[in-house]
């Protein structure tokens, strides 16, 4: 009864809707999720630049990967589902321009708080970098402000009641403690340099992407954010900042695309997007395992048949 309880919801709600059974639709949505954030990630870099938005694609793929396929077949799936929502409220903060955004916003980010809590704080961490760099940029503005506010407002008093629940279950039963915990105890983890060859490119994103500080894209701007909540471990974050990484090669993509476009500019003049197309191809080739080059991760099916079968479900409705 302490667990957030949206991911559950929905299960429910999918498994009637659909005839299926409750442990089918919670795997189904799982990954269903992913895959949608996915494609949300896609439009929110296109808003930068279409071109590294194509060339960023292919990095996903790497989110079904061992070990970032434990995420799914480990039961991490509240995590997944509320990195979903975090990365729809990073769209909604690009389109703070919008009349009335803060309704979209709320809504949003009640759905993190509401299907895995500790998300919200990489959404405050992404919030307080996006707002540093508008006030660096002399674009923060009153209303920008007043409309985070209304919206933060909106989320806090429909999430009251389970709000009241964490604090005084998860709250005390997961207190913070300073630890400097470089790897993750017991569980296969995935650090920047399991990137492989495609670290090099993800690091020149970066380089790139810090001479744009005064005009950074909201695209660069959650890259950053979640690449430091992905190093938070080393003060006490731990296994929230490793879940995170789950989803590293979609919100460090960008970094990727952004060095590789960069850096193929200094050759190609006169960019075509067909040439996007071209590199697509090849780095899908690449990465989903059709053309085997040593150092470069790549798909692995999932073999595992995961956390829940019908097997453990009967036996759980027997309890």
């Amino acid at each position: 009864g302490r667990y957030p309880p949206i991911i559950y919801h929905i299960s429910v709600i999918f498994a009637y809707l659909a005839g299926l059974e409750v442990y089918d639709s919670i795997y189904f949505l799982v990954f269903f999720f992913a895959i949608i954030g996915v494609l949300v990630m896609y439009f929110i870099i296109r808003n930068l630049n279409k071109n590294i938005a194509i060339i960023s694609l292919p990095l996903t793929i790497l989110i079904f990967s061992y070990p970032l396929s434990i995420g799914f077949t480990w039961g991490h799936w509240p995590s997944l589902v509320s990195q979903f929502f975090l990365i729809v409220f990073f769209w909604c903060m690009m389109m703070i321009d919008l009349d009335k955004f803060y309704i979209p916003t709320a809504l949003i980010f009640t759905s993190i708080v509401l299907t895995h809590t500790s998300e919200a704080i990489f959404g405050l961490i992404f919030l307080a970098l996006f707002f540093i760099i508008k006030l660096i940029s002399k674009n923060l503005n009153k209303i920008d402000i007043k409309n985070v506010f209304i919206a933060f407002a909106i989320a806090f008093v429909i999430s009251l009641h389970y709000l009241i629940i964490f604090r005084y279950t998860w709250a005390r039963t997961e207190t913070y403690s300073f630890m400097i915990e470089p790897t993750w105890k017991g569980n296969p983890g995935f650090y920047i340099l399991d990137f492989g060859i495609l670290t090099i490119f993800i690091l020149t994103g970066i380089i790139f992407a810090l001479f744009k500080l005064k005009n950074m894209h909201t695209s660069l701007v959650l890259a950053f954010a979640m690449l430091i909540g992905g190093h938070l471990n080393y003060i006490g974050f731990g296994l929230r900042s490793f879940q995170t990484r789950f989803f590293w090669p979609i919100y460090l993509s960008v970094f990727f695309g952004f060095g590789v476009y960069m850096l193929l500019k200094f050759i190609v003049r006169k960019w075509n997007i067909a040439y996007s197309l071209a590199i697509f191809v090849v780095l899908t080739g690449l990465l989903t395992g059709l053309i085997k080059i040593p150092l470069i991760p790549q798909y692995s099916k999932l073999t595992s048949q995961g956390l829940m079968d019908i097997y453990h479900w009967s036996a759980l409705q027997l309890l």
